[in-house]
């Protein structure tokens, strides 16, 4: 196979990388999709990949779309894709949303629709593309566009733009927006450097293999499944979240069936793996190929993780390949990784759980450590809040000059280093790496004394069987004389009709909180499965979880009551 190096060694964007490949690696696989069953995958070569893209981008610029904002609102992830590299190929701005397929979704489908400023929108169910709330928008469906006869002549006619690596690629819009939507604007130049960071960080060749489970509007599941193997020329095979979520034997029967190297994904993917895949879905497992176990997007469990390399090392699957991570949307995604290999390492701080490394950083990112307060640097070992720097940092966010100076733009004050930046984690650093330890706005503070939320749900999730793996959050609220402490918890679906536990339960996470940290718990609210407020990647928004137990739209499980629930206080 002749390919094109020098021209790809050249590239400024993924306009370039897509054009080089469609005419230099024509019948080499690109996507591999699921859109019905595992049996009758829907592959997409470059060429063919090339066909649909050039032709849905003609479409956009007869349209006059060029330099326009275009939402993409799809279902089918092969139909996702084809819509990204289409907006990149037409001078166009890529807005990924989540489809409306609900009436809470249509809502933010409309919000942001509306603080995007969009002009168009790309869908393939009816609400999305016929919605009357966005009727000013012009309207593609593609369900219709899809192997269209005409494709071949469109894309013919197809118009290179002029683009720079500061040319406006994408809207991320942050996981957690709701009627505030912030969308961090990620240009050509953010893309291409992230994108670096990832293939070097990871070990990622031509000959590797990827799949993520999660969805490709998130930054992990656009940035790390879509692009990253465009960048690097390997193939990729994306499945659904839902799929996963349905049947989570399916994650690594692909693995072991394709000959994966390089998947993952959150802390609760490989919670569920590890818990729910038993009996027949392990026979003939081989997780041998798989290289790069990546997790992030959500505090990383050391528990969890040993669970997992426990439970599938006697199916291939090395300890080394674990590889924690720390990204966001505001740096594209990619800031820290371990290095290949290395597997976890842990750090125990006094007052603080243990710590899973996330490594160092890729490129030419770095990051300092930072009293919020003070803007100064602290010691190593030391809590503070998580500072980057560099080419994957983003623009800031899209009209939101009011935030743009304090968070893209920090600077230390004893030095004037800069910019920065605030990326509202915390985190630490020990020997040159980043140990993540949690959210500087959920800090709990009692007391005086500061207490990480994390730590607090660990205890109460831990303390009874009839609780669901991370579906606890802990935030403290306003009382009468002082700062009350509130724990929210999921019951597991098979408790969800043993009233007589209740009090139990809700005494079980009292007395685990106040043994571990002599914290007494307020108030404890137990709830439905899948009802605690999390975002697209599976972190818990414990912000919307507080707003909702003080606005009493939390539906509560009624039990008798408990009497007083830390009863060793």
């Amino acid at each position: 196979m002749n390919h094109d190096f020098n021209r790809l060694a050249a590239a400024q964007t993924f306009v370039d990388i897509l054009s080089s490949r469609a005419e230099n690696q024509p019948e080499q696989l690109a996507y591999r999709f699921y859109p019905n069953s595992l049996d009758k995958p829907l592959s997409l070569t470059y060429r063919s990949l090339w066909l649909e893209v050039a032709s849905l981008a003609r479409r956009f610029q007869i349209a006059g779309l060029s330099n326009a904002r275009i939402l993409i609102a799809t279902t089918a992830q092969q139909h996702f894709t084809v819509a990204f590299y289409a907006c990149l190929l037409a001078g166009a701005c890529a807005v990924p949303v989540p489809p409306s397929g609900r009436k809470r979704q249509a809502e933010r489908l409309r919000l942001l629709a509306e603080d995007s400023q969009a002009a168009a929108i790309v869908g393939d169910e009816d609400d999305s593309v016929s919605a009357t709330e966005l009727a000013e928008l012009k309207k593609f469906d593609s369900r219709e566009l899809f192997g269209h006869q005409e494709n071949q002549g469109l894309a013919s006619a197809w118009q290179a733009p002029t683009l720079t690596s500061d040319s406006l690629a994408l809207l991320q819009y942050t996981s957690g927006s709701t009627g505030n939507p912030k969308g961090v604007m990620i240009s050509h130049g953010n893309l291409m450097a992230n994108s670096a960071s990832i293939k070097s960080a990871m070990a990622i060749s031509e000959n590797s293999k990827v799949l993520t489970t999660l969805p490709l509007f998130h930054d992990m599941g656009l940035v790390g499944g879509l692009l990253q193997p465009m960048y690097s020329g390997c193939e990729s095979s994306p499945i659904t979240p839902a799929k996963f979520i349905q049947q989570p034997w399916i994650w690594l029967r692909l693995i072991s069936d394709l000959g994966i190297t390089h998947s993952g994904g959150p802390n609760f993917m490989f919670d569920l793996a590890a818990k729910a895949i038993t009996g027949d879905y392990l026979n003939g497992l081989d997780l041998s190929s798989w290289q790069v176990a990546f997790c992030g997007a959500e505090p990383i469990r050391a528990h969890t993780v040993t669970a997992f390399i426990d439970k599938f090392s006697d199916y291939g699957f090395q300890s080394g390949a674990f590889y924690p991570c720390y990204g966001m949307a505001e740096s594209t995604l990619f800031i820290t990784g371990v290095r290949p290999g290395t597997g976890m390492l842990l750090a125990s701080e006094q007052g603080k759980s243990a710590l899973v490394n996330c490594g160092v950083p890729g490129g030419d990112t770095r990051f300092r450590i930072v009293d919020p307060e003070q803007c100064v640097e602290v010691a190593e070992h030391t809590e503070g809040e998580i500072w980057v720097t560099g080419s994957s940092v983003a623009k800031g966010y899209w009209r939101r000059s009011d935030l743009n100076q304090a968070i893209f733009e920090a600077r230390l004050v004893d030095s004037n280093e800069g910019p920065f930046l605030r990326t509202g984690d915390l985190g630490i650093c020990i020997n040159g790496e980043l140990f993540v330890s949690g959210r500087l706005k959920d800090l709990i503070i009692l007391n005086g004394k500061k207490y990480a939320p994390q730590d607090l749900e660990l205890e109460a999730i831990s303390s009874h069987e009839a609780l669901q793996a991370d579906g606890c959050v802990a935030f403290n609220v306003d009382g009468d004389n002082a700062s009350e402490l509130v724990m929210v918890a999921e019951l597991r679906r098979s408790w969800l009709r043993r009233t007589e536990a209740f009090g139990a339960i809700k005494k079980a996470i009292g007395d685990a909180v106040f043994r571990t940290y002599q914290l007494k718990l307020n108030d404890v609210v137990l709830v439905y499965p899948h009802s605690v407020p999390k975002t697209s990647s599976g972190k818990l928004r414990r912000s919307q979880s507080r707003s909702n137990y003080l606005e009493g739209s939390l539906t509560s499980l009624s039990a008798p009551n408990p009497g007083n629930i830390s009863v060793e206080a």
